[in-house]
């Protein structure tokens, strides 16, 4: 066998490609407590952003389609000494209403309420539903209104008084039930009556568990949704699109690793660490660090906080159709325009929002739009899969999402970067961490990666449009990739071997021969697997 040195060469060579990505957004996690480590592309020593001898906990309640991943959460953990602890509400859209009611001053606010005479002024304006069909339904804890009659019908003859309204819920869309509830519901129930969003995340957890079956409170009696009251309440919705009170319309998207890479990134935009000069972003191997916004963490921010904007021209017709690409100020658009980076239940630029916010916004998003921010996004979603090794230690495998085709350059003749390279060729994780009370080691991986280059043409085919992920065996066409990709093998054969590492790393290496269409260098595997 070749030495280790001689085998590992070929494999962390195009691994490093990858690797190279990370210069550009500091993926790289931090080193032992109060230490310093070589950086994965440099050998440079550099420290980590946060040391995890100073970790930040993080209370976050927000509102989203899905609560982040386990995989984020960590991933943040341990590459910037951030902890989140997450309270989850389903769903984030803002409505042309709600926003209305911003404007006007009449803000349903869980801790003081709406008084009874807001509420008609309100409903004078048309943000409830027909709500008749709904009475006997909804009992004597209601105060209904009726759209049509322009007045108020009350159940209850003691509702009337001031404050005694509460969570006041608009019209979104015509297929949204609307209501109001008074806090003696609470009583019924014999739950203290929630004065802040905690409280009432409590109580809508102790009712549910009380409830095995849909009820009158905060659920629209055909399916148990016990917080839809609450999230109406704020204008949000299930929709796909909406529009502001500007007449502008909002697509949402449906990718979720683009998302989930955006989340973290835009709350690390509030934390002060992700770099930026003159208003636009840098990447983290740059070394001046400029808070882009103010890292006061609130509640829920409606009006001033909606991470990401899609602004199309309002349509004509009554048909809402998706966009096709991202809008950015300065005219970018995603590099890759066959498999666009969509986002699943975007949320928007309140029409309120200060300037300053939407600049930092629109600055998020033209960078986004970049070909550096199309790597960040496609390569930051990191983290998945843990192994508990014989030291009873968490081993942390980081590889590169599969889900995401390289991006092509226009302006290079339309070659696919070396990055793109890298991922195609380096489906095997090219890093593993091991942690233990939030410390992190380097792989023996790292060694070599430290010290290898590597940089590789590609062809320009795929200016025509070939959607790479379609038609895999291409990235393996060109420039004798075949004969490379045998010595390749050769190689990951010996340095497995010789280095012990688990079947995981062999597993996924000989899926991604499979995947590329090149069975036979699973056959040659397999006959020199050593078990």
């Amino acid at each position: 066998m070749r030495s280790i040195k001689h085998s590992a060469r070929r494999v962390v060579a195009l691994l490093l490609t990858v690797a190279a990505v990370l210069s550009l957004c500091s993926c790289s996690p931090g080193a032992d407590i109060g230490g310093t480590k070589p950086t994965p592309d440099s050998g440079i020593q550099s420290s980590p952003i946060i040391n995890y001898d100073k970790i930040t906990d993080i209370t976050w309640l927000r509102v989203a389609d899905e609560p982040l991943s386990e995989e984020v959460l960590d991933f943040m953990l341990m590459n910037f000494g951030i902890k989140i602890n997450e309270k989850f509400f389903p769903s984030q859209n803002m409505s042309s209403e709600i926003l209305d009611m911003y404007v006007s001053g009449m803000i349903p606010d869980i801790t003081t309420g709406i008084t009874t005479a807001d509420a008609k002024k309100l409903a004078n304006k048309g943000f409830f539903l027909d709500l008749n069909d709904y009475k006997s339904e909804l009992g004597d804890y209601f105060a209904l209104w009726s759209d049509n009659q322009k007045g108020w019908d009350y159940t209850l003859d003691e509702i009337g008084a001031k404050d005694e309204l509460y969570c006041l819920v608009p019209e979104n869309r015509s297929t949204l039930t609307s209501w109001i509830y008074n806090k003696d519901v609470f009583k019924v129930e014999g739950i203290a009556y929630p004065t802040t969003i905690d409280e009432l995340y409590v109580a809508l957890v102790t009712y549910k568990e009380a409830h095995s079956a849909s009820s009158v409170l905060w659920t629209n009696r055909y399916e148990s949704r016990h917080m839809e009251a609450l999230l109406s309440a704020y204008g949000l919705t299930n929709e796909t699109w909406q529009t502001d009170v500007n007449g502008d319309v909002f697509y949402l998207y449906s990718k979720k690793s683009w998302y989930r890479s955006l989340e973290w990134l835009s709350k690390l935009m509030k934390l002060g660490v992700v770099p930026s000069e003159d208003g636009r972003i840098k990447s983290y191997k740059d070394s001046e660090y400029e808070t882009v916004t103010n890292n006061k963490m609130q509640i829920i921010e409606f009006t001033q906080c909606y991470n990401y904007l899609y602004l199309t021209r309002k349509q004509s017709n009554g048909e809402w159709i998706h966009g096709d690409t991202m809008i950015s100020q300065d005219g970018n658009t995603p590099a890759l325009l066959l498999n666009t980076p969509y986002i699943d239940e975007a949320t928007c630029i309140s029409s309120e929002a200060d300037e300053n916010v939407i600049s930092i916004l629109l600055t998020l998003v033209n960078w986004l739009c970049t070909d550096e921010g199309n790597i960040w996004t496609n390569f930051g979603s990191l983290g998945s899969e843990y192994i508990l090794n014989a030291n009873g230690e968490m081993e942390f495998i980081k590889f590169y999402s599969e889900e995401v085709t390289p991006e092509l350059d226009p302006e290079k003749d339309g070659r696919v970067s070396d990055a793109g390279l890298g991922r195609m060729l380096a489906l095997t994780p090219w890093d593993k961490v091991t942690v233990k009370n939030y410390t992190d080691r380097y792989s023996k991986q790292d060694e070599f990666l430290a010290s290898n280059t590597v940089n590789l043409k590609y062809p320009t085919v795929f200016c025509d449009g070939v959607d790479v992920l379609e038609d895999r065996t291409q990235l393996w066409k060109y420039n004798n990739i075949l004969s490379q990709l045998e010595q390749l093998t050769e190689d990951f054969i010996e340095f497995t071997l010789d280095n012990g590492f688990s079947d995981y790393y062999w597993e996924r290496y000989y899926n991604s021969l499979i995947e590329a269409g090149l069975i036979e260098y699973t056959d040659y595997m397999q006959q020199r697997k050593i078990r």
